[in-house]
């Protein structure tokens, strides 16, 4: 450690100010990858387990502001029409002004702050946009300190958004990173909690004035299907796709894949839609979750933010229109990795673990032969999952544009497979689901729904999938097949002036965005050595998010892992971040921990200097002894 971090280091111990992190997710055996003689890449479907997100109740004493609309004209409604099916998602909600909160001023002057239960300040504002089944609201961002919680809940729901003001702001940047400057990328979009209101209330910690709190709400998102949940378990409208596609609570055989199947619903220029989209596997199987949909659903990072999914959104029993009681919904917006009109591609890393039971999809990057099988598993027109059968009849090239055509081709130069069903059909909504080849008895992902022609009154009419294999090669396995090294990596540490946490991380583009877009966290340089990838000797250290304590949380025990996944649900499990060992006797330097009793968050040093500091002067760390071993040197 260098003499100037420790400088550092004596100045916050004088104020008493350091911290570290919290976690959350259970994971399974992995199972062993598939061996091919051909130069096919395979990865197999796995499945995760998560705990449920935790229920909120408002302060009792809040009275909220309130804001109204009259309801939506029904001219303004988007029907469903032809041209859906053809590479466009499923309109489910239309954007509306609102003008009592339209800027900073008028939002702050019906902000009515009172003092909160834990000393700082609250307010809250209700929005009621009447006969709307869900409302979204576009909270526009001018300043938010990061310490504050915004929390969102409608009446008669018993599940409230809770989103850290870290988590907001990050959000922001990454949609600014991404080369979107517009309005729209400063803007957080809460998700759809059912009603025709939403209530949004702001809680700033002590110590902050309210004033930093600068934040418009000029328009909202008037939702026009009804979300299932437990008080409306009926679908109702959002249910009305043709009655020749199959229900895939019919059939056992694809209750494994379904599970690696979502909703997703996601706001464009304050416009709702839906689409389909899968959960994917990588070769190391470590969980990371990737998101594989269309281009043509979202291509662009600033959608992606508005990000939600539903998983298990299917019938409760064969042909029934009630949804299944194990449907949940996870928020929290996705990073978009890569996105090509080409093969209509978008490919995301979700944001939020996926709930327990999703199944991480097998994926094969092989050429398919015309005449194979497939399977699709998707929800058209946004309705409970459904499954169809048929065969890759042709490759084709696709283009998108102002209008969708394709045309005959080869392997070669085909960016898309043609599919022909022998029982069920796709629709608007289906957009981005994932087409599926059986090999091996189990299923693996091939491509992805642009659009086609195919619909109850002609069940014969074909529709088209971009290949994931030009997909892959072009992009894809830079994240499902990374090439894996062995070597020592560095650790590095930073210090949030914010919160007085630390944080850690292996990765250097991430030291760099965080470097480059949270000044209020100081580089501390490399804190210690670890490996980047498993090797003899050592095991995963796994990153948990605290969203209550906005810190992270590392663990090496696979017990510790599992009871925090289990106990903590406002702990998001991110996976295996590096590697170190359980004992000294691979040369390595002890790792010390310490927990934080004010601030209920953990802190880490290889130091053994440093651990005597914080022992012999803060006596609200409580000593855990050593948590693992590392590298001092390269």
């Amino acid at each position: 450690m260098t003499n100037t971090t420790w400088a550092h280091w004596i100045a916050i111990f004088a104020t008493a100010a350091i911290a570290g992190c919290g976690g959350g997710d259970v994971s399974d055996v992995l199972p062993a990858l598939p061996t091919s003689a051909k130069s096919l890449t395979l990865s197999e479907s796995h499945t995760q387990d998560v705990a449920s997100i935790k229920n909120y109740r408002p302060q009792s004493t809040l009275k909220p502001s309130l804001v109204t609309l009259s309801s939506l004209p029904i001219g303004t409604l988007a029907p469903k029409s032809a041209t859906e099916t053809l590479g466009a998602p499923t309109q489910i909600g239309s954007s509306r002004s609102i003008a009592p909160t339209s800027d900073t001023k008028r939002t702050t002057d019906l902000l009515h702050w009172q003092p909160s239960t834990i000393g700082g300040h609250i307010a809250a504002v209700t929005f009621k946009s009447t006969e709307a089944a869900g409302v979204r609201l576009g909270v526009r961002i001018h300043s938010l300190p990061p310490t504050a919680i915004l929390r969102f809940y409608s009446e008669g729901n018993t599940t409230a958004l809770v989103v850290p003001a870290q988590e907001i702001l990050a959000t922001i940047q990454r949609n600014l990173d991404s080369g979107d400057l517009g309005e729209d990328a400063r803007t957080y979009w809460s998700t759809d909690l059912g009603g025709d209101s939403v209530t949004m209330e702001v809680e700033v910690p002590p110590g902050i004035a309210t004033e930093q709190v600068q934040i418009a709400v000029p328009r909202l998102s008037h939702v026009y299907v009804l979300l299932p949940n437990k008080e409306t378990p009926v679908a109702k409208s959002i249910g009305d796709s043709g009655s020749c596609n199959n229900d895939v609570s019919c059939n056992p055989e694809y209750d494994a894949i379904s599970k690696s199947v979502a909703r997703m619903r996601f706001v464009q220029s304050g416009n709702s839609y839906t689409c389909t989209g899968t959960l994917m596997n990588n070769t190391a199987s470590n969980y990371v979750p990737y998101f594989l949909s269309a281009n043509h659903c979202i291509s662009s990072q600033t959608v992606a933010s508005t990000l939600t999914t539903d998983w298990f959104y299917r019938a409760s029993a064969c042909n029934s229109a009630a949804v299944s009681s194990t449907t949940r919904s996870i928020t929290g917006g996705a990073v978009l990795l890569y996105n090509s009109a080409n093969t209509d591609t978008a490919f995301l890393q979700l944001n939020s673990t996926p709930p327990t039971g999703a199944v991480y999809a097998g994926w094969s990057s092989d050429l398919q032969s015309v005449g194979l099988g497939m399977l699709a598993v998707h929800h058209p027109s946004g309705d409970l999952q459904k499954f169809s059968i048929g065969a890759l009849s042709g490759y084709y090239f696709c283009s998108s544009g102002s209008s969708f055509s394709c045309s005959t081709s080869d392997s070669q130069s085909g960016n898309h497979f043609r599919v022909t069903w022998s029982s069920g059909i796709t629709e608007s909504g289906s957009s981005g689901s994932g087409l599926f080849v059986s090999a091996n008895g189990s299923q693996y992902l091939v491509g992805q729904l642009h659009g086609g022609s195919s619909s109850c009154s002609n069940t014969s009419a074909p529709d088209y999938y971009g290949r994931f294999d030009v997909a892959y090669e072009a992009a894809l396995s830079r994240w499902l097949a990374p090439v894996v090294s062995v070597a020592r990596t560095a650790v590095y540490r930073f210090y949030n002036t914010q919160n007085g946490v630390h944080f850690y991380t292996s990765s250097s583009a991430e030291r760099d965005s965080v470097i480059a877009t949270l000044p209020f966290y100081n580089y501390e340089g490399v804190a210690f050595y670890g490996y980047g990838a498993s090797t003899t000797g050592v095991s995963p250290l796994y990153r948990f998010y605290n969203t209550r304590a906005a810190a992270h949380f590392y663990t090496i025990s696979d017990s510790e892992r599992d009871t925090v996944r289990s106990t903590l649900p406002w702990y998001n499990y991110e996976g295996p971040s590096w590697y170190a060992s359980t004992t000294s006797s691979t040369g390595s330097t002890a790792m010390y921990r310490f927990y934080n009793k004010n601030t209920t968050t953990h802190f880490y040093t290889i130091s053994s200097g440093e651990r005597d500091i914080v022992q012999q002067t803060l006596p609200q760390y409580v000593y855990e002894g050593v948590a693992y071993y590392a590298w001092t040197t390269q």
